[in-house]
């Protein structure tokens, strides 16, 4: 089957053929002058679009994200890498990470001399051969990591005009993601089930980068035809006796950004997927959440803490240099290991919020806690909707860490945050800014080791727990102290 005739069948079509979607010349038209402006964007928060530039063949191209010329991984976020890998396999659940190219990757051919020159891109397979190295690195510490590889000409993988994957892109990433998760040892123990896809009509998708040429152009970003997919489970007796009975909670969870989701993307990834593994999935993908929002928000959540999946799929697009997330793995590991409340370093248990400034725990500098080896767990009885900010004390210096949630995230008043390495003193205190909507909730904070055993079980795979002295921290008054700024 011919690259087009795929294309037809699995229900988008090569750029070249889309006869009914504009051209280059239409594209050209919808820029004006002030889409250069990047203090625009930032005005109208539209940060994950910079700077949308003009390709040829229909095309429009996010020149900051889309344009990445090296997958380069360093040794450090290597070893973060590893750590929530590990984590994840303390819990009984394998981590596959699914990476997939950027649009400039997958569509050179239809980026302009002038940005190919700008933006060093006149050897894409150079590009290629760094995609692969960064994905092989990470293979290398014992990670199952997925990459896509590359199509031949015109074959249809995102929309023109859209940073989203299309229904014939989640296909193929859902094909190479299958492949290697039967693979693992661990998925002949999953409950098979069959599914089946068909053909949901034509739809016109129009994507989301039409806001941003509506604001600062005031120009209409023509749709791009598709035949919409929708993958059902195929019926069987079973079926019938779970409509009686308890639903099972899936084996496998994806933790996506709007790639994996319905919307916007229209792509049918999780359908897809479902399909190709003859398995069901809990999806906690959030669009417009970034590369950590799902993740966070599943470690977070009640699946994980009373039954952990088996696999746990992470979708991230290549356009996010895992390297800049740092405060990313700084929470994800330790919400990985979990919560430590039946086995703490420090405990101060259901204390009663009436000052949004407060000191959580203090006096501690005797203890030796210092270090990565350490991390806070702090818990509300109720969800915090808010920014909330840890301020470390340490003997001579502070860290102040302020958990920047998405607005995407389903709030759960879990908060998870390493402690630094480098800190060559002992924590002293740990003071709470908390938003105004804080005030008549109860928190309770706790510092856990590593080498403990958490709510989860023993959070490093290789050591036994230690049994350190547990110190908890009581208050004549029913609250906390306010803080003396």
């Amino acid at each position: 089957m011919t690259a087009l005739a795929a294309a037809i069948v699995l229900g988008t079509m090569p750029a070249q053929a889309q006869n009914n979607d504009c051209g280059v010349e239409e594209v050209q038209a919808l820029f004006c002058p002030a889409m250069k402006d990047e203090a625009l964007y930032d005005k109208n928060n539209f940060d994950s679009y910079k700077m949308l530039v003009p390709g040829s063949g229909g095309w429009i191209f996010r020149s900051e994200s889309d344009f990445r010329n090296d997958f380069s991984i360093p040794d450090d976020t290597l070893d973060d890498l590893e750590e929530l890998s590990d984590a994840f396999k303390a819990h009984g659940t394998e981590l596959v990470m699914l990476i997939t190219p950027t649009r400039a990757l997958m569509h050179s051919q239809y980026i302009t001399d002038e940005d190919r020159k700008k933006y060093d891109l006149r050897n894409i397979d150079k590009v290629w051969k760094s995609y692969w190295s960064g994905i092989e690195s990470i293979r290398n510490r014992g990670i199952t990591v997925v990459g896509v590889e590359r199509p031949a000409p015109e074959t249809p993988f995102f929309y023109r005009k859209d940073h989203h994957w299309n229904p014939y892109g989640a296909q193929l990433s859902a094909k190479a993601l299958a492949a290697a998760i039967k693979k693992l040892p661990v998925y002949k123990d999953i409950e098979k089930i069959e599914y089946a896809t068909r053909e949901d009509g034509a739809y016109d998708f129009y994507g989301v980068s039409k806001k941003v040429f509506k604001r600062i152009c005031d120009t209409r970003q023509p749709p791009e035809r598709i035949v919409k997919k929708v993958t059902e489970r195929k019926s069987t007796a079973e079926d019938q006796d779970d409509l009686f009975g308890d639903s099972k909670q899936p084996e496998v969870v994806l933790m996506g950004t709007s790639n994996s989701t319905m919307e916007p993307s229209q792509a049918n990834f999780e359908g897809f997927l479902k399909e190709e593994l003859s398995a069901d999935i809990m999806n906690m993908s959030v669009s417009g959440g970034g590369l950590d929002t799902a993740m966070i928000s599943y470690l977070n959540s009640e699946a994980f803490q009373k039954n952990p999946a088996r696999i746990a799929i992470w979708e991230i697009p290549g356009y996010y240099d895992l390297s800049n997330h740092k405060k990313f793995f700084r929470e994800a590991i330790p919400a990985t290991y979990g919560s430590c409340e039946g086995n703490p370093v420090v405990l101060a248990k259901d204390k009663k919020i009436e000052e949004k400034t407060m000191i959580a725990l203090e006096k501690l500098a005797s203890r030796n806690i210092s270090g990565s080896d350490y991390y806070l767990n702090v818990g509300f009885s109720t969800p915090v909707n808010e920014p909330v900010t840890l301020d470390l004390r340490y003997v001579k210096n502070r860290d102040k860490y302020k958990f920047d949630r998405s607005g995407r995230y389903p709030s759960d008043g879990q908060f998870y945050v390493a402690l630094q390495d480098g800190k060559k003193e002992n924590l002293e205190k740990v003071v709470l800014d908390l938003p105004e909507e804080a005030k008549g909730k109860t928190v309770s904070v706790m510092i856990c080791k590593k080498n403990q055993k958490t709510s989860l079980g023993y959070n490093e795979i290789s050591r036994e727990p230690k049994q350190p002295p547990v110190v908890s921290v009581e208050h004549n008054k029913p609250n906390f102290k306010k803080e003396k700024l």
